[in-house]
């Protein structure tokens, strides 16, 4: 979970993990308005197709997630800019981002950001090292996981 206001988040954007994972990302809506406008306007994006593209500017560039500079990044994108307006005053994402602040608490989520791996918060500090040694151990556990599973079926 990460939230786009705060800078440490972005920091993780070009981050690599030398490993074959899935990223979801949940945004944490803190109390700050420019953190709910960009959450709800990543979460209006895929309407326009383009959630990653808008949520990776959205990363990129934390001191202009205002009204003006949301519609900027759309601009930018090349969205209709009009249409991710109405989208965005009508709070289209609203639903889904107040989902995603629900969710933070009982899944152990304190802080942003916060990186799960098979449902269990990683161990800050966050560095390379660490997250790839908790994503391998959860790439290990669920390959021996699935191998018990087969040989179960097999003599079953």
């Amino acid at each position: 979970m990460a939230s786009y206001v705060v800078v440490r988040c972005s920091h993780w954007r070009t981050r690599g993990l030398a490993l074959d994972f899935s990223l979801m990302f949940r945004a944490m809506a803190s109390s700050s308005p420019h953190a709910r406008l960009a959450a709800e306007g990543a979460e209006a994006a895929p309407r326009h197709g383009s959630y990653w593209p808008v949520h990776n500017r959205l990363l990129a560039h934390p001191d202009a997630l205002t009204q003006p500079g949301l519609s900027a990044h759309a601009a930018a994108i090349g969205l209709d800019v009009d249409r991710l307006q109405t989208d965005v005053a009508g709070r289209v994402g609203a639903a889904r981002v107040a989902e995603d602040v629900r969710s933070a608490d009982p899944s152990g989520v304190t802080g942003t950001p916060t990186f799960v791996i098979q449902r269990t918060p990683s161990p800050r500090p966050y560095d390379i090292a660490t997250l790839t040694a908790a994503v391998g151990a959860a790439n290990d556990r669920a390959t021996k996981a699935q191998g018990a599973a087969t040989r179960r079926s097999r003599n079953g």
